[in-house]
């Protein structure tokens, strides 16, 4: 939508490629952004998207403009001699993360919103949570953990 000068807003339309993140507007719209974040005195990380299942809750998870991290603190057994066996992760093809503990799974995304550079990814445990790393195929925000459907289980 656009206005005219002094007019009503005008309904145009647009190439199917503008969808695109990579098209012209977006890169323009991400940069515009991340200017105006800086010019407000933003930290790098301040306007990205996080989030979980709340307080106490199965996960939580942070991200940079590389990467994102997830801590997944149900079902993650306490750090010390043995832990790391117990735990599995588990990336797909870039495009889903699996969290098993003793062989169950305790945590599942099965459509990440964007992909995923599986060799890049790692994991650890930390403070009674397996905390894994993701590191994204293309570096820009991610608005959601998962692509909009359906919300990450927690088993």
């Amino acid at each position: 939508c656009s206005r005219a000068p002094g007019g009503p807003e005008l309904n145009q339309d647009f190439p199917l490629a503008d969808l695109s993140h990579s098209s012209t507007w977006v890169q323009e719209a991400r940069a515009t952004h991340m200017r105006k974040a800086v010019e407000a005195g933003h930290r790098a990380d301040e306007h990205l998207a996080s989030g979980g299942d709340g307080e106490g809750g199965a996960f939580s998870w942070t991200q940079t403009e590389d990467d994102i991290e997830v801590r997944v603190t149900r079902g993650a057994p306490e750090a010390g001699r043995g832990a790391a066996k117990r735990v599995a992760v588990a990336y797909g093809k870039g495009d889903k993360l699996t969290v098993k503990v003793d062989g169950s799974v305790v945590f599942e995304v099965d459509k990440l919103f964007a992909r995923v550079t599986p060799d890049e990814c790692n994991w650890t445990l930390d403070q009674g949570a397996v905390v894994v790393t993701l590191a994204k195929a293309e570096p820009r925000p991610w608005a959601e953990l998962q692509l909009p459907a359906r919300l990450p289980s927690s088993r």
